[in-house]
């Protein structure tokens, strides 16, 4: 979705703070997430790998409320309830 507005962002204008913020998101939270997400496919069962999955949102407000200070809202604190009901749901089976 971003592609069509990236092919007309002029690459001279962003930091090179900027531009290594951009090199970080691509390869750690992209590249080492698929490395440790096969990691433990290899070493688990597959189905209980992909239910922990759903975590992810958990774990991205937790690092947002301890790194920058955000806000837990009674919104997340329900979606959160909500995941981990599901999870334990699906680890239950």
């Amino acid at each position: 979705m971003a592609l069509p507005r990236s092919l007309h962002q002029s690459w001279r204008s962003p930091s090179p703070a900027a531009l290594w913020g951009l090199a970080y998101v691509a390869l750690v939270s992209t590249v080492l997430a698929y490395l440790l997400y096969y990691f433990a496919v290899d070493r688990l069962d597959p189905s209980k790998v992909a239910v922990f999955t759903y975590l992810q949102p958990l774990l991205a407000a937790a690092v947002a409320y301890f790194a920058a200070g955000d806000r837990v809202t009674g919104h997340l604190v329900v979606g959160g309830t909500l995941i981990l009901l599901g999870v334990v749901l699906a680890e239950r089976g």
